[in-house]
């Protein structure tokens, strides 16, 4: 009877709600998206089109730090062309060599944005120098010019997983 229509009643509007949730926030991270894109279309330089691209990546998946490097001469180091440590200050000295290995690796050689969301249980983490931050979880995006991978988006400590939809915005 009626018990049984408000429940009815109650569940569809909770679900149109959640639709009109999940609408919204796909409205967001398309406008974000565009508008990014177009931050890269109007930079000629690379740095500050990086700079742009890492700041919405950080933005849209909710990450607290990170980095984008690109890809030495010979493609076996990374160069850091930029890094925002979030509140966490990292003791690494920058100039020391940073091999293209563990994650990031893979990253690189499938061109495609790999996450893990328990690093500091990974398989990765004895690549970390001595000093570095505390890595609850971490996303590396290629960056890719013409089909070839010529840097990477590093970014971590997100207070939630990292997610698909996170790999999806990045890549």
């Amino acid at each position: 009877g009626i018990a049984v229509d408000i429940t009815e009643r109650k569940e569809i509007e909770s679900k149109i709600e959640d639709l009109l949730t999940k609408s919204d926030q796909q409205n967001e991270e398309i406008s974000m998206l565009l508008f990014g894109a177009r931050h890269v279309l109007e930079n000629e330089e690379f740095e500050p089109a990086a700079r742009s691209l890492f700041e919405y990546c950080k933005l849209l998946t909710g990450a607290t730090a990170g980095y984008v490097a690109l890809l030495n001469d010979s493609g076996d180091e990374n160069e850091i062309l930029f890094l925002d440590e979030g509140p966490n200050e990292c003791s690494v000295d920058l100039s020391l060599p940073m091999p293209v290995r563990g994650l990031r690796e893979k990253a690189y050689k499938q061109n495609e944005v790999v996450y893990h969301n328990d690093f500091m249980k990974s398989e990765w983490v004895g690549f970390m120098p001595k000093g570095h931050v505390i890595l609850n979880n971490v996303m590396f995006s290629p960056l890719v010019i013409e089909g070839n991978t010529v840097g990477i988006i590093g970014l971590a400590n997100k207070p939630e997983d990292f997610t698909a939809n996170d790999a999806k915005i990045a890549k």
